[in-house]
């Protein structure tokens, strides 16, 4: 299996709830899901942050906790897995999490289902993502000089493996986006985070292409 379409599409009004931001940002002690925050003894706070697995999307809370910005604060992460199959604002409900990772529409949607949240800080307007397909794909590749509208076009008719569920803010984001290059008869389907569910439903070719996060990044 080999990377065949690299093709990034811009996915405009996107934010990113990032658990790094709350070295930065101030906030009044509740939490997203509605579940307590934890305080040991020693006073570290312990936050629970939902992520999906094997993501970029995870670099700036992993790489934080690595270079001991949350110690200095005497907070402790506790990263759990979000459930592949939930959008963001059901997955912190679900999991009891205090924070997590979510595009502003699927806090909307979330706000409109009745999962109160709160949205803070780590705003980004723009989500690179990467179309991947089998070895012996037939769709254009930008590796082997197609254009990146050539690849997208190429996409009609296709069955796109996605990595959140359909209807989530991402998926509409990247429903949009093909929408503006004039490609709309596509059929999505959930495959959740992480490049090794792409990986094993492309080989089993349930889906002509997924949708990664880059993996450049």
């Amino acid at each position: 299996m080999r990377v065949q379409n690299k093709s990034r599409i811009a996915l405009t009004s996107a934010a990113l709830l990032v658990a790094a931001a709350t070295v930065a940002c101030g906030g009044d002690g509740s939490t997203a899901s509605g579940s307590p925050e934890t305080t040991t003894a020693g006073g570290t706070q312990t936050l629970r942050v939902m992520m999906f697995p094997a993501q970029a999307y995870r670099l700036p809370v992993v790489i934080a906790e690595k270079q001991g910005m949350f110690n200095k604060r005497n907070i402790k992460i506790e990263i759990l897995e979000q459930p592949a199959n939930l959008q963001g604002m059901q997955g912190l409900a679900a999991t009891e999490s205090d924070i997590g990772q979510v595009s502003t529409t699927t806090l909307v949607q979330g706000w409109q289902a009745g999962n109160k949240g709160a949205f803070f800080c780590g705003g980004i307007n723009v989500i690179q993502t990467t179309l991947m397909a089998p070895a012996d794909s037939t769709l254009p590749s930008t590796q082997e000089g197609a254009t990146w509208q050539e690849v997208l076009q190429a996409l009609k008719g296709k069955k796109i493996g996605i990595q959140t569920p359909v209807g989530s803010g991402v998926q509409l984001l990247f429903a949009a986006a093909l929408k503006e290059a004039g490609v709309e008869d596509v059929t999505y389907v959930n495959l959740g985070g992480g490049s090794s569910a792409a990986v094993a439903a492309l080989g089993n070719k349930s889906v002509d292409v997924a949708q990664v996060s880059p993996t450049g990044t």
